[in-house]
């Protein structure tokens, strides 16, 4: 499959970078199957995500950060 890169932002309530951060997530390919993540974001608050679309169709990335509250999702 085609390679897909996204890059997952870590914010704090002020909206500001944080750097550093663990982040733990999943990818889900449009047949439900789920391959786990783990990523540390650099100082601008972002780390990069690449994987391989196997399937066609719609992909959820869900991604939680160790002591940032909420979680962010994407589909594409």
């Amino acid at each position: 499959g085609d390679e897909v890169r996204i890059v997952v932002k870590v914010r704090d309530a002020g909206y500001l970078p944080v750097a550093g951060a663990k982040v733990r997530g999943e990818v889900t390919a449009p047949s439900g199957e789920a391959t786990a993540f783990e990523l540390v974001t650099d100082a601008g608050g972002g780390a990069p995500l690449s994987f391989a679309a196997v399937e066609q169709g719609a992909h959820r990335v869900l991604e939680r950060s160790e002591g940032v509250p909420g979680q962010g999702e994407s589909v594409f």
